[in-house]
């Protein structure tokens, strides 16, 4: 029997993104397979994303409640840099064996260290951390290795439907935003059986 899998289409800077990701990773049954997919709130050349707008308040504020669901708790940025290069450098990572290890690192950086991984040295450190050659990452970085997967991967699941992150599909069904507790875990049973 193939087994199950859940595509869950996230940003790094995205808090909605970070506290779906730390309850998938605790919920999602066994046999079924966990597949992250990046896609950016906003892609260079538009401007990062103003943390003081009166909307991204809301989100912020929507997130608090939606952690409360789940209990926890999730920091709020108080800058939003752009994160293509935290999406390639997590793909080279990829490539070399070592995804699971950088895409924690990444989330647990922006979030829990509020350090800017729009920075290159802040993300080859983190490339140091994980095991990964610091040389051969800043080079793939610096060449934009990865963007173009990137781009791909985005322009694919547009023209699947996902209208934006955090997104989570399986077998042909989808939940947009943050779900509640309840319908999250239906959604993964259903997924499962």
């Amino acid at each position: 029997m193939e087994e199950a899998e859940v595509i869950f289409y996230f940003d790094y800077v995205d808090p909605a993104c970070y506290l779906l990701d730390q309850v998938l990773r605790a919920l999602v049954p066994d046999g079924v397979t966990l597949a992250r997919r990046p896609f950016e709130l906003r892609r260079p050349p538009l401007r990062p994303i103003d943390p003081e707008t009166e909307a991204w308040q809301a989100r912020c504020r929507a997130v608090r409640r939606g952690a409360v669901d789940y209990g926890l708790a999730i920091p709020i940025p108080l800058r939003m840099p752009w994160s293509r290069k935290a999406h390639e450098l997590c793909l080279h990572a990829r490539a070399k064996g070592c995804c699971e290890a950088m895409h924690a690192a990444l989330f647990r950086t922006f979030f829990e260290g509020k350090a800017d991984i729009g920075r290159i040295d802040v993300l080859i450190a983190l490339a140091e951390e994980v095991g990964l050659d610091a040389t051969e990452a800043r080079a793939v970085l610096d060449v934009d290795r990865y963007a173009a997967e990137i781009e791909e991967m985005r322009e694919a699941a547009l023209r699947g439907g996902v209208r934006g992150p955090p997104t989570v599909e399986a077998g042909g069904r989808r939940l947009e935003g943050l779900p509640d507790r309840r319908e999250l875990l239906r959604f993964l049973r259903a997924t499962a059986s």
